[in-house]
């Protein structure tokens, strides 16, 4: 997994997003140079990865306490600090040395996936064990949840339900024709191969048809430019469909993603949770399917135990690993 892929994904979204409402935000990826911040600058974006090699940024940082403009921290996505979450990343654990280093700025940690050993792992590494905690239902209640078989012909399953459900009236002038269009979705695939060969199939079904459906794919091995374009394009509504690894969604607050399809089957109910809840964000319906068979859940539990042998993960993270994929396959 490209980390820097995901908050620049990230970066793009809520910094956009934020700039949009004429407040300044500057984003600082590990992969972008310090010179200086600005002093109209309200909000600064940094990647875990810049902080724990950047000793210009933790300067800067230094001089914005010392001047009384650093006041608060936010540390987003925040189960990616505790080896026990379903997205761990090394570099989140070293965030523990902003309440070392700042004890008495603000610091607020968000998720909205994070089991009770997770919530307890990310307190004790970031340094806040007497913090209060605010929990909120995980149940979104306009959204409706649906399993169905995975055959051989998954993409025209998918195809079909698309055309039955998600298709609405092309906008247009009098006379126009009464071409439809599929609205807004995502749907997430295990792998690459997958997320290029399902977008090309879903890109010829409905070639030439009544109804207009643009789709592209997005994951770690596209350069920055086109993963930028495809994103920039999904996000205008050029594009009516992303195809996906997790690599896509960090940051992702588009409101009206009426459905979210996973292909394969997600590593953990915390990850189908966080995928599944890109949809709907406007308060109305919207619908997420998961394409289920059991050979999907045996693949994956090789990938699993494949990647923890080739970068040396931990013995007890990889049984919670698998624990965690049990689990999101007896809850199917």
């Amino acid at each position: 997994m490209d980390t820097n892929l995901l908050y620049l994904s990230y970066f793009l979204n809520v910094s956009t997003a934020i700039q949009m409402q004429n407040l300044r935000a500057l984003s600082i990826s590990s992969s972008i140079r310090i010179r200086s911040v600005h002093s109209n600058v309200k909000l600064i974006f940094v990647t875990p990865e810049k902080v724990a090699k950047s000793d210009a940024l933790l300067r800067t940082l230094d001089q914005l306490h010392s001047n009384g403009r650093l006041c608060r921290i936010v540390v987003d996505e925040a189960h990616c600090v505790s080896q026990w979450g379903h997205d761990f990343r090394p570099d989140y654990k070293g965030l523990g040395l902003f309440k070392r280093r700042y004890p008495s700025v603000p610091l607020m940690a968000l998720t909205a996936t994070a089991t009770p050993r997770v919530q307890e792992d990310v307190t004790i590494q970031l340094n806040i064990p007497n913090c209060l905690v605010f929990k909120s239902s995980f149940n979104r209640p306009n959204l409706r949840y649906e399993v169905m078989k995975k055959k051989k012909d998954a993409v025209d399953a998918i195809k079909e339900l698309l055309v039955s459900r998600f298709t609405e009236q092309l906008g247009g002038t009098r006379g126009a024709s009464s071409r439809k269009r599929v609205q807004c979705g995502i749907v997430y695939c295990l792998s690459r191969g997958d997320c290029e060969r399902v977008a090309e199939q879903l890109n010829e079904l409905f070639k030439g048809g009544p109804i207009a459906l643009l789709v592209r794919h997005y994951h770690a091995s596209m350069s920055a430019e086109d993963r930028e374009r495809v994103q920039r394009d999904w996000s205008m509504g050029h594009v009516q469909v992303i195809v996906a690894t997790i690599a896509f969604g960090m940051g992702i607050n588009k409101p009206d993603v009426r459905f979210v399809i996973h292909y394969s089957l997600p590593k953990s109910l915390e990850g189908y949770h966080q995928e599944t809840g890109r949809a709907g964000r406007d308060g109305r319906e919207a619908h997420c399917f998961l394409f289920y068979t059991y050979g999907d859940a045996q693949k994956t539990r090789h990938m699993l135990k494949q990647s923890a042998e080739e970068t040396g993960t931990p013995p007890a993270q990889l049984k919670a690993n698998l624990d965690s994929l049990s689990c999101m396959v007896r809850a199917v």
